[in-house]
């Protein structure tokens, strides 16, 4: 988002570095240049008007947290946190985030892969996370009408493969 929108404007230095359980909600902010296809264009064809405006949520991952070899319920390999309190933080993470839209009546999310990048997080465990808090009662309910997950992939990591096979076609 910081790449082609105005929301590096509003991210001032005094907010940082975040508390552990802290999020930053920026509304209104507009997406002025086109997708990384498009080598970030501006958007020069579209009418100030016109131009898409999103509200951002920013909560920062846990950066590099010990993780583990696991066996899955599948028989495969996969890595998840070694410490279970880095688990627990980070679904309070998601659980804040959730409670941040619902607080100002957002009905389409999209929602990203926490710390599945730099920050080196476990993506199966985080598509797994992501899971369990959607679950949880206290986000049933259906009072959002929409949630999509924005998982980079650019490496060729598998990111996007493991979010699709966790959360693909699931209705909460």
């Amino acid at each position: 988002m910081c790449y082609r929108s105005s929301l590096s404007l509003s991210l001032h230095e005094e907010c940082y570095p975040f508390r552990r359980r802290m999020g930053l909600y920026t509304p209104d902010v507009v997406v002025i240049r086109e997708d990384m296809a498009s080598g970030h264009k501006l958007m020069l064809g579209a009418a100030p008007a016109d131009l898409p405006v999103v509200s951002v949520l920013s909560i920062a991952a846990i950066r590099r947290p010990e993780v583990r070899k696991s066996r899955s319920a599948s028989g495969t390999e996969e890595y998840v946190f070694a410490r279970s309190p880095d688990r627990a933080l980070t679904k309070d993470k998601m659980r804040l985030c959730m409670r941040i839209a619902a607080s100002r009546n957002h009905s389409l999310l999209v929602l990203g892969a926490l710390g599945c990048g730099a920050f080196r997080n476990p993506p199966e465990e985080i598509a797994q996370c992501w899971r369990e808090v959607l679950d949880e009662a206290e986000f049933s309910g259906g009072w959002w009408r929409e949630i999509w997950f924005a998982v980079f992939d650019r490496k060729n990591e598998g990111n996007f493969e493991i979010f699709e096979d966790v959360l693909g076609g699931v209705e909460v």
